[in-house]
């Protein structure tokens, strides 16, 4: 019997034919989110392979599906760990009881674009000194979605870590109780504790037992009820 998703393969590798190399074209499987890539074309732009594991907005989207009604999400702006910019769109694939178990994603590469933006923006600006790149069309603030292209489960869990502690370096025995709290309420939000091993992996980041992250976890889940 052929798997659903098998007749989107050669989609991928046509797409990315047909529209060039600075276009990365993904299929995820994410009944398998550890190794939810299964075809990728022009993967160098965003050093990811066949695999590697979903995104942080594939598992954003999975821990609420009901925000996801429509057949795809496109033009959001997404990262890759190397910093250069996409804008994305993805389309789901849904099984016959409308649960979607794909997801074929488009990735254009638009890093060159935004600094010939930057550069005609500062050009044309009626006073330079005011002028920023957060006032460009492809500011992330424009964009209400946001994706990091990470390939494993590890880039996810040091974004968060980054997101809570900003700038600060992580130390595990400095994090204060609180500020891993935050960090797992926000991996709890993104869906991240889908992925199997998750927990074990977390709880080793932030120098906390395995038992200690499932009672966060469980307060968490008590003061969302």
């Amino acid at each position: 019997m052929i798997d659903i998703l098998e007749p989107y393969i050669p989609v991928v590798y046509y797409m990315a034919e047909a529209v060039g190399p600075t276009c990365e074209i993904v299929l995820h499987d994410v009944r398998k989110l550890e190794n939810s890539i299964i075809a990728i074309a022009n993967g160098h732009i965003s050093e990811r392979k066949i695999g590697d594991s979903a995104t942080d907005l594939v598992l954003e989207i999975l821990k609420d599906s009901s925000k996801y009604e429509n057949d795809s999400i496109t033009n959001y702006i997404s990262k890759s760990n190397s910093g250069k910019t996409f804008r994305s769109s993805t389309y789901f694939i849904r099984d016959s009881l409308k649960e979607i178990i794909g997801m074929l994603c488009v990735n254009i590469d638009i890093s060159e674009y935004m600094e010939i933006d930057r550069i005609i923006h500062n050009l044309m600006a009626i006073d330079p000194k005011k002028t920023s790149q957060s006032n460009s069309i492809y500011s992330e603030k424009n964009f209400p979605i946001h994706e990091n292209l990470t390939s494993d489960i590890d880039g996810i869990i040091k974004l968060a870590i980054k997101r809570v502690l900003g700038e600060k370096p992580v130390q595990k025995k400095r994090m204060l109780i609180e500020e891993k709290k935050e960090v797992v309420k926000l991996l709890n939000e993104k869906g991240l504790f889908l992925m199997k091993g998750s927990i074990t992996k977390v709880a080793n980041y932030l120098g906390s037992s395995v038992p200690t992250l499932y009672r966060y976890i469980s307060e968490i889940s008590n003061k969302e009820d």
